[in-house]
């Protein structure tokens, strides 16, 4: 086999340049290692390295599939023969020819899915709760759950991108019981504290909830809200309730509570 300088005697790079690309054919090809012979005008270069924007390209590829070398000339040598790195660069795509095919075709396959499958599941970030939260009122009003209350659902150390977005799902059982000469309500909202503070309430987003008149009732349900405009940076996510009972011995018992954020 011969090293790569070996292409000097072929290739000059024009005068003040020292990088050149050339076309070449992969011989043989390891898509898990990545170990491989290529050859160009005869020579046979054996595990040329691979760029690391043409990695996951890498994975499909296979004996006779058509490449670019990047050649990098050392410094000081622009013009001169001599040549200090080679690299694949990636897949050369004629249109027509089946090269593009070939070009996406990890994104069909299965390790692809299962990869992606793998992300997704690394940022759903999930809490749940089953410790009920009971509220009563004997003359009625207005009652948020208090700070740092154990039956909240909450999930801490969530990274939020430059997007600023993160996709929530919130959802809880709720019942009430009432002596009936007002109505009940209950709702669950969603608390952001951290690199950005979103109060759970207000306009009610990215929660749910029910009540009514009647006596008595039962409820369960969830809602979804993608929150926009946050930081980056560390957030925690933290499920809060409410209630207003306009009823006097009114009670409001949340039961199991699930808390889901997909931060993208």
């Amino acid at each position: 086999m011969t090293n790569v300088d070996d292409l000097a005697r072929l290739l000059v790079p024009p005068p003040g340049e020292d990088v050149i690309i050339r076309d070449a054919r992969i011989l043989r090809w390891n898509p898990t290692t990545f170990e491989n012979v290529i050859e160009y005008e005869g020579i046979r270069l054996e595990n040329v390295d691979v760029g690391a924007g043409a990695a996951i390209e890498a994975l499909t590829y296979q004996p006779g599939d058509l490449v670019q070398l990047e050649l990098r000339f050392t410094g000081g040598k622009k013009g001169e023969l001599g040549i200090g790195d080679v690299a694949i660069r990636g897949r050369r795509i004629t249109p027509g020819t089946g090269a593009a095919e070939k070009a996406v075709a990890f994104m069909q396959s299965s390790l692809a899915k299962s990869l992606s499958a793998q992300i997704f599941a690394e940022r759903l970030l999930i809490s749940t709760t089953t410790d009920p939260a009971i509220f009563t009122s004997g003359t009625g009003g207005h009652v948020e759950h208090p700070e740092g209350a154990s039956a909240a659902a909450r999930i801490t150390g969530v990274q939020i991108s430059e997007t600023g977005r993160a996709w929530v799902v919130l959802g809880t059982t709720m019942a009430w019981t009432s002596d009936g000469n007002g109505a009940v309500a209950g709702f669950v909202g969603t608390l952001i504290t951290g690199a950005t503070t979103v109060e759970p309430f207000g306009q009610q987003r990215g929660g749910a909830g029910a009540g009514g008149p009647a006596p008595n009732g039962n409820w369960a349900g969830a809602n979804s809200h993608v929150f926009e405009g946050l930081n980056p940076g560390v957030h925690t996510f933290e499920a809060r309730y409410t209630v207003n009972m306009l009823a006097t011995n009114a009670s409001v018992t949340f039961g199991t509570t699930t808390l889901i954020v997909v931060p993208f």
